[in-house]
């Protein structure tokens, strides 16, 4: 019979049990390996091996940490295996975790990785699943990338432009003639009453009532063109007109002028002059 003990420190070729991604599979180290600290090793066949990448007779018998532990890891691997084998401490086992794996070319890819140890009465198995997050790691990227330009967008459009620049990729087309519904809307002697106000006190104002100015246009699908001083200039039918266009302009209006009255009572209380749109 074999000792365990001369087992050496090899990757075995087993079939593969589960494939979870294009590299990826649940391998399992058929035959014990001994409990010394280099001997922290399973079938890296179906991550290192692809048509374009290395070949079975390349990997069956490497040691683990020639093949798909980057170079600048394998001190930690080494040393965490000898901690496991001294102590008990665990590190990366029984846990999933993100890592770096080797490829064939010397280029590293994201993988996700969980190792555990089967009980034996002799000897040390681990088995291991490995799978790469490439494809995984593109979408979060695309998806962060998507939404930086969405928020970004948010600063400048309403929700309708800026979903149709989303899904247009930034190009609205050409230039085209069509019927829209425009709003102007600004507060009644402004500069009167500014004139009578500290600078600090103008800018709460502009913010207070240009706020839920905004909040009434993007309430009824309105895009908002662009802010004029103490008021705004507000589209409606814009980027693609609708049958409800100078209907949602109306209903605009109205919500803003209720939200006006609404304010006022407010600025009273507080012992403010009331403005008037």
């Amino acid at each position: 019979a074999k000792r365990l003990d001369n087992v050496p420190p090899r990757a075995y070729d087993v079939p593969r049990l589960n494939k979870t991604s294009s590299w990826a599979a649940l391998p399992v180290v058929p035959e014990p390996v001994p409990a010394r600290a280099d001997s922290f090793h399973w079938n890296r066949l179906p991550f290192a091996c692809r048509s374009d990448d290395r070949s079975r007779e390349e990997v069956i018998g490497r040691e683990v940490s020639e093949t798909i532990i980057p170079a600048h890891r394998r001190s930690y691997h080494q040393a965490g295996m000898e901690r496991y084998m001294a102590t008990g401490e665990r590190g990366i086992l029984d846990r999933m975790v993100e890592a770096e794996g080797l490829r064939a070319d010397g280029s590293l890819i994201p993988i996700e990785l969980s190792v555990t140890e089967v009980p034996l009465a002799k000897g040390r198995l681990f088995t291991a699943i490995l799978r790469d997050l490439t494809e995984r790691k593109e979408f979060q990227r695309q998806l962060g990338e998507a939404e930086r330009k969405r928020a970004n967008l948010a600063r400048y459009f309403s929700p309708n432009m800026v979903d149709e620049l989303m899904h247009s990729g930034g190009d609205l087309e050409r230039a085209r003639t069509q019927i829209v519904t425009m709003l102007f809307v600004d507060l009644i002697g402004f500069t009167t009453l500014s004139a009578q106000l500290s600078s600090v006190e103008v800018i709460e104002l502009l913010r207070e009532c240009l706020a839920f100015f905004e909040e009434a246009v993007f309430a009824h699908q309105g895009t908002l063109d662009k802010y004029l001083g103490d008021g705004l200039m507000a589209t409606f039918g814009t980027p693609r007109p609708g049958p409800r266009d100078a209907t949602n302009a109306l209903a605009c209006a109205r919500l803003m002028a209720a939200k006006t009255v609404a304010w006022n009572a407010e600025r009273r209380g507080q012992g403010l002059q009331p403005v008037h749109i």
